[in-house]
């Protein structure tokens, strides 16, 4: 079996190793943040759960991505992955702000749907702790492999970094809500509104790399069949 495991270990990248760091964490704390989320009815954790699904996505595809690297089909998941993964992020993204924007513009209205601050302080927290383990090793990975750029990394560290900002945000949030006798539900809205803001502004910088990637892409393909079109058309010397 030490055989089978190392054999395992030698055929992984280090972006496939940092990538399952990652999906091992983030999946188990998302699940659990799921539960929490729904329990404390907050606006901000929700949003933060809905990115956290999207990364999980994106860490994924991205592992399939680095698993099929050398493959003739390599370069179109490289451009497939980051595309599925931005659009979806902000498709979920959009409708959970329309709520929050929604539930700052309602009247307020008693009910059992107070916002509970613990949990949103808990959840932070925890997430933060993992954040900062996961970003630690996305950039010694980086380091490692010579500082070369590589889109499908950067869309998910991209990911990473804005879920920490998102903790940050849920710190604050918990916090004027517990030490400054904030609304609970008017202010979790409007960390919510922050939440989801800087999230879709987290996503122009890859979706930026990625429209550069796409131009390069077509460019080769055109260049490609350009020759291919020059070639099929060369004069036949030999009927002279």
């Amino acid at each position: 079996s030490a055989g089978s495991s190392s054999l395992c270990c030698a055929g992984c990248t280090g972006n496939m190793k940092v990538l399952a760091l990652t999906v091992g964490l983030s999946s188990t704390i998302t699940s659990v943040q799921t539960f929490g989320a729904l329990t404390s009815h907050s606006e901000a954790l929700l949003a933060d759960t809905v990115a956290m699904w999207v990364d999980c996505l994106t860490y994924v595809l991205n592992f399939i991505a680095e698993a099929f690297r050398g493959r003739w089909f390599h370069k179109h998941l490289k451009l497939l992955i980051p595309a599925v993964s931005l659009t979806t992020l902000i498709y979920a993204t959009c409708s959970v702000l329309s709520d929050a924007i929604h539930k700052i513009s309602a009247p307020r209205v008693g009910g059992d749907d107070d916002v509970n601050p613990y949990i949103v302080l808990g959840f932070a927290c925890w997430c933060f702790v993992f954040d900062g383990a996961a970003l630690c090793a996305f950039a010694t990975n980086y380091r490692d492999s010579g500082k070369a750029f590589q889109l499908n990394m950067a869309v998910a560290s991209a990911h990473v970094i804005a879920d920490l900002v998102r903790s940050l945000t849920e710190m604050v949030d918990a916090a004027l809500i517990l030490g400054f006798g904030f609304d609970d539900t008017l202010t979790d809205a409007w960390a919510g509104v922050v939440v989801s803001a800087m999230i879709l502004l987290g996503v122009t910088i890859p979706l930026y790399k990625w429209c550069q990637e796409l131009g390069a892409y077509l460019r080769s393909v055109n260049g490609h069949e350009a020759e291919q079109g020059g070639y099929h058309h060369l004069p036949d010397t030999k009927a002279h």
